[in-house]
């Protein structure tokens, strides 16, 4: 029997794996190789190799991380050495090297001169930093000048920014303001607009204390802002009282925004410039301007706005002057000045002042003033129409009546018809044109037209008129007998009246029921207009017929 074999312990019973035994003489050959033996050194050294480049690295990034602080304050510490241009060119390399926090971080730690600090602030746009500047009393004029310069290029087109310094308004318009100062300062008034600059700069253009470039800057400021808000031109024309008169005068910023912004509120202060020679052309501007309107149904307003403006549409005013108030009569319609416009026609047409085109001059007497918006405005163009058609027996007005009377654009002036017969008894281009036109487009009768091509205008419309004439002449007839519709004219009366009456009633009934085209300037409307007061004046007559 053999021996009882030792007890195993439990790792005996259950073998480590191969990776984990130790090699024996007695364990079979494995495919490592002495060659792979040293491998595992190997390993080590990439270990090693590996930690060593992490370091590297990490040493890398810390360096990085202190690379940005140490060039910002690299440069910061030039430029707090840096003066003048060098210390503004330094300060817009550091404006584009860095972000906006660390632009904010050097203003506020008071890094460079003061001149680089606008730059980093402009560089920036950082407007509520350039207003803790101005409020930076060391700052020399220069360097404010500078800061408010920056503050007008970068203000915000709606106008809200930081608030500005209280004496903006004394930097700019005071006579003992540093020329670096106040120009740039003025500017920055003028954009930003703060309670009560327009008041300082009236003062500033009418300041005896001022030389006149200065005077005049400001009113540049105050006009641009009048022509933004719309208000303020009193302080403009005040400002025409003081010692700079000429130079605000000859000033083109303070004449378009007299004519851009004046309205009927500023009217007597225009009409007081109008009666000061030096000052006429601005005052015709502003009442020839686009707000200036006086209102077609204010016949008091309109009657002496004409009776101020027409010594100024005399022939013997200056070219300049009697341009400037045609213009003023053209934009208000100013039929109420039909008198002196009608004498002014022989001067026009044979001397056309400079400054004024023929065609503008057509449209105010052909269009302009001859208007039928309401009653008044219609009584002047029935006058103005009236004078034109007398013009035309002068030959050397001729040209320019007829060209006006084409302008006419409504067939209800009974004064038209007329001046058609007064066209066709000449000869020249500008009559016919007129007439083609006219009948054409005004009275929309292109039969006529046609017809006049081969028969002539004289004799179309001599048959025209006799027709007309019948029309007129009844007209004619109800006006001068209204009043002889009662007892009181007496049965003899009455009857003659019956029969005319009558006799015109159905006269009429034939015109409203033809198909023939009415007469020029005669409508159906017209006819049953005529045809009512007709009925009505007899049912009138023949009740005092019936108690006579």
């Amino acid at each position: 029997m053999p021996p009882p074999r030792p007890a195993q312990s439990r790792s005996a019973r259950t073998p480590a794996p191969a990776s984990q035994r130790r090699r024996t003489d007695s364990d079979p050959p494995t495919r490592r190789t002495e060659a792979s033996l040293p491998t595992q050194g190997g390993n080590r050294t990439m270990r090693w190799v590996m930690i060593g480049g992490g370091v590297v690295v990490a040493g890398l990034v810390v360096l990085g991380l202190a690379w940005g602080p140490m060039q910002r304050s690299s440069q910061l510490t030039e430029l707090d050495a840096a003066q003048g241009d060098a210390a503004r060119e330094q300060a817009r390399a550091f404006a584009a090297a860095w972000p906006d926090e660390h632009i904010r971080a050097a203003v506020l730690a008071g890094r460079g001169p003061a001149e680089a600090r606008v730059v980093l602030c402009r560089e920036g746009r950082h407007l509520d930093l350039l207003a803790l500047m101005l409020d930076d009393r060391n700052l020399t004029p220069a360097v404010r000048g500078e800061a408010c310069a920056a503050m007008a290029d970068l203000w915000p087109e709606d106008g809200k920014g930081p608030r500005l310094p209280g004496d903006l308004a004394t930097w700019a318009t005071s006579a003992d303001s540093d020329p670096a100062l106040y120009a740039p300062a003025t500017r920055l008034l003028g954009v930003a607009q703060p309670a009560g600059c327009q008041e300082a700069l009236g003062r500033a253009a009418g300041d005896v204390r001022l030389p006149a470039e200065r005077a005049v800057a400001a009113a540049g400021v105050l006009a641009a802002i009048v022509q933004q808000r719309g208000e303020g031109l009193a302080r403009l024309t005040d400002a025409l009282a003081g010692p700079h008169r000429t130079s605000l005068l000859a000033a083109k910023a303070v004449e378009e925004a007299v004519r851009s912004q004046a309205t009927p509120a500023y009217a007597d202060r225009l009409f007081a410039l109008l009666a000061q020679e030096d000052s006429r052309p601005l005052a015709l501007a502003g009442l020839s301007g686009p707000r200036f309107e006086v209102a077609a149904t204010d016949a008091a307003a309109r009657t002496s706005f004409a009776s101020r403006l027409t010594p100024f549409l005399a022939p013997s005013n200056p070219d300049a002057v009697l341009v400037g108030a045609l213009q003023v009569a053209k934009r208000q319609r100013l039929y109420e000045a039909h008198v002196q416009l009608l004498a002014l026609l022989p001067r026009l047409a044979q001397n056309l002042p400079a400054g004024i085109e023929r065609d503008e001059v057509v449209d105010l007497y052909g269009r302009a003033v001859v208007q039928v918006a309401s009653p008044a405005a219609a009584a002047g163009a029935e006058t103005i129409v009236v004078g034109l058609t007398k013009a035309l027996a002068d030959a050397q007005v001729r040209e320019l009546a007829a060209a006006s009377l084409g302008r006419v654009q409504s067939a209800e002036i009974n004064a038209l018809r007329p001046a058609l017969d007064r066209l066709a008894s000449h000869k020249d281009a500008a009559c016919v044109a007129a007439l083609n036109t006219l009948v054409a487009s005004v009275y929309g009768r292109d039969d006529i037209v046609t017809a006049a091509k081969s028969r002539g205008w004289a004799a179309v419309l001599a048959e025209d008129g006799k027709r007309r004439a019948r029309y007129d002449a009844m007209q004619a007839w109800i006006s001068a007998h209204s009043d002889e519709t009662t007892v009181r004219a007496g049965r003899e009366v009455l009857a003659a009246n019956r029969k005319e009456l009558f006799s015109m009633r159905d006269e009429v009934a034939i015109w409203l029921g033809s198909k023939e085209p009415t007469p020029l300037g005669l409508t159906k409307a017209k006819f049953d207009a005529l045809s009512n007061q007709i009925n009505l004046m007899i049912g009138m007559v023949n009740k005092a017929w019936a108690g006579a």
